[in-house]
């Protein structure tokens, strides 16, 4: 896959899924995203999509300079960085008002999980959507 292509897509997965999240967080009965809710209610929903699209990509973009160095599966380096990458936002307090989420859910396993999500969402949209795409122009 395309460098620049795969960041792009992976950015636009994250700023997407960071949207639902928000809404998601609006719903008390789910008690686990109910705690980001202070994180939204104190940044804008382009602001903290921005911030989850932008750490999505710098995720991918370790993930791609690890694996060219260390042949494992691609998705397994993905869910570890972006599990490295969770536990480092927590402890260096990246991104305000989490404490409440890392308390509820801790971090690592769910900063992992969603990094590999995004990853597989855009590996799916380059790989079959996009050709379908661009067999429509022709």
């Amino acid at each position: 896959m395309n460098l620049i292509t795969n960041l792009i897509l992976n950015f636009f997965v994250g700023f997407f899924s960071d949207i639902i999240l928000n809404d998601l967080s609006k719903i008390k009965e789910l008690t686990h995203i109910n705690s980001l809710r202070p994180y939204f209610d104190n940044n804008s929903i382009t602001v903290a999509g921005i911030y989850a699209g932008l750490t999505t990509s710098f995720c991918i973009l370790i993930a791609v300079i690890i694996n060219k160095y260390i042949k494992i599966n691609y998705f397994i380096i993905v869910f570890l960085v972006g599990y490295v990458a969770d536990i480092l936002i927590e402890k260096f307090k990246i991104f305000n008002n989490l404490e409440e989420y890392y308390e509820t859910v801790g971090s690592g396993l769910w900063g992992g999980i969603a990094i590999l999500f995004s990853s597989l969402i855009s590996y799916i949209i380059y790989y079959y959507f996009m050709p379908i795409i661009y067999a429509c122009k022709k």
